[in-house]
């Protein structure tokens, strides 16, 4: 069978292009995607890696930042032009970082194309001014999300997580939210009901 979208996943920081791999064998219906996982530019210590720099000072470094949404729109447009897959119809899942990128492929201002879902998992929205680049949540308007969070995050706090929560409510997203109570990290639990919301993009917009 022909995969009918592109599912783009993207790692987190400090790991590499298998962490979120295990989707695959979770889907109801995997022929529906042509699963593709990319590995993070910058490399760190042990052979992972990372989409972008961050500092405690100065948070998200906007130049790596740029490259790596410049790297990933290569790769989905390459992919999709080889595939005969429409880029629109792309969804893009991500853990941690990755669902820091994930947002901000949905959101940035100018883009030749915008994902038809977004799945994040232990996540965040990317900030609406970063540089001189500027990111709209407005344009999730409609738009499935899973926001996937776990209670006992070091790193991403429960304020956190709830103000994103109502930001993504404000502006209209077709949003689930759904919580964990682990630490931050890919559980089983988490997965399963990815897939089972990556079973409705069958209704995404853009869809035939």
């Amino acid at each position: 069978m022909t995969a009918r979208r592109l599912l783009l996943l993207l790692h987190g920081s400090g790991s590499d292009e298998r962490q979120l791999a295990d989707i695959a064998d979770a889907l109801e219906s995997p022929d529906d995607f042509l699963i593709v996982t990319p590995r993070a530019p910058h490399r760190r210590r042990g052979g992972t890696a990372s989409w972008f720099r961050t500092s405690r000072v100065s948070g998200i470094d906007p130049e790596t930042f740029v490259a790596a949404l410049a790297a990933l729109d290569l790769l989905v447009l390459e992919t999709c032009d080889r595939e005969r897959l429409d880029p629109a119809t792309t969804v893009v899942g991500g853990f941690s970082q990755g669902g820091v990128v994930a947002f901000a492929l949905a959101t940035r201002n100018r883009a030749e194309w915008r994902p038809a879902g977004v799945w994040s998992l232990c996540g965040a929205l990317v900030p609406e001014t970063l540089g001189a680049l500027a990111f709209d949540p407005r344009l999730l308007t409609g738009v499935p999300v899973l926001f996937q969070y776990a209670s006992a995050d070091p790193l991403v706090t429960e304020r956190d997580n709830q103000r994103g929560i109502a930001r993504l409510r404000s502006v209209g997203a077709a949003l689930s939210a759904m919580s964990y109570p682990t630490g931050h990290d890919v559980s089983p639990p988490a997965l399963a009901d990815a897939a089972t919301w990556l079973a409705t993009t069958r209704r995404f917009r853009s869809m035939p």
